[in-house]
């Protein structure tokens, strides 16, 4: 039985969904079954009922690899994403967006929908889905909201979709706000589940990954953590080369520490920094403002710097001028 329907105490078909002599949840191809017989039953009988009807629609679309049609030969309940699968799945859902969009306060839906849509879509063509960034936020940054609305700032379903909010931020390069958002969240876990629990663990790591910094070297030779500055900041501490896969583990083996010129090491796209020693007066007003490198050219070799004060446009920025942030106050 899905959350929603759950919570609302309205759902009537549950024999759809448990045996009823040994009280456990149908599996498999049985449960396949039922639950597709479970979305007949809504829609001749609650038709007009359209959150019972979607969350029949969310369980038959959790169900659909087990059916035989859409498994390949040979294999038992695996997520076989067959064209067959994806047609229906994509006939689903654009089911359930219609309904969420006869209902009120249902925008964020709506948009799940068409993200899933737009996936399918893109799959069934052989490609990848393009992400707007923008909109990824924005479907993120509402889910999360709508979750503390629904079931509070502590549940662990709302702190699993701040935990993607704030690596959807960091993906777009807003990596300041994701990082003041996840110590946030963090000292939250901690208080409430405890260091031990698995939310605040996910939390700290990926607050780890994020704090990360890493240029590459001017001689082109990988990617390393910048550790700190030194000399007045004329030089500055790598370790590394780091993996050229984030999702690999560091080889302590083979990293090794070494200080070079600050001109050699450039920042990656995403790096917080600080604007200093800006001579100019139209923009000397920038000195000591803090922002993400949100873009680079290798032609004039500047930064477009995107600051987190309001009111601050994005500004190009010599490497000269810019200067790592690696803690935020």
């Amino acid at each position: 039985m899905s959350r929603d329907a759950h919570e609302r105490g309205e759902y009537p078909v549950v024999f759809f969904r448990t045996c009823p002599s040994c009280k456990q949840n149908y599996q498999d191809d049985v449960e396949s079954m039922l639950v597709k017989a479970e979305l007949e039953f809504v829609e001749r009988e609650y038709k007009n009922n359209h959150l019972l009807y979607i969350d029949a629609l969310k369980e038959r679309i959790d169900t659909l690899d087990f059916d035989e049609q859409y498994r390949p030969e040979g294999e038992v309940g695996t997520y076989s994403r067959s064209n067959e699968y994806l047609e229906k799945a994509k006939k689903h859902f654009k089911l359930a967006k219609n309904r969420y969009e006869v209902l009120e306060g249902e925008e964020i839906n709506v948009m799940a929908m068409d993200r899933k849509i737009r996936t399918i879509v893109a799959k069934l063509s052989g490609t990848e889905p393009e992400l707007n960034m923008a909109e990824e936020i924005l479907f993120w940054r509402q889910r999360y909201n709508e979750s503390i609305m629904r079931y509070g700032e502590n549940d662990i379903f709302t702190l699993d979709n701040g935990i993607e909010l704030a690596e959807t931020l960091h993906g777009a390069d807003h990596t300041i706000e994701a990082e003041r958002f996840l110590t946030t969240l963090a000292q939250k876990c901690r208080l409430v589940h405890g260091i031990e629990h698995n939310v605040t663990k996910e939390v700290l790591s990926v607050r780890e990954d994020i704090m990360l910094r890493k240029v590459y070297l001017s001689t082109g030779s990988g990617v390393f953590q910048a550790l700190r500055y030194v000399n007045d900041g004329e030089r500055i501490v790598l370790q590394g080369p780091l993996p050229e896969c984030p999702d690999d583990e560091r080889n302590a083996d083979i990293e090794k520490t070494l200080t070079i010129d600050c001109k050699d090491a450039i920042p990656l796209k995403g790096t917080p920094v600080v604007v200093h020693s800006m001579r100019l007066r139209s923009i000397s007003h920038l000195n000591g403002k803090i922002g993400d490198i949100r873009a680079y050219s290798n032609d004039d070799g500047l930064f477009e710097v995107h600051f987190e004060e309001e009111g601050l446009g994005p500004t190009k920025v010599k490497l000269e001028n810019v200067r790592i942030l690696f803690g935020l106050l």
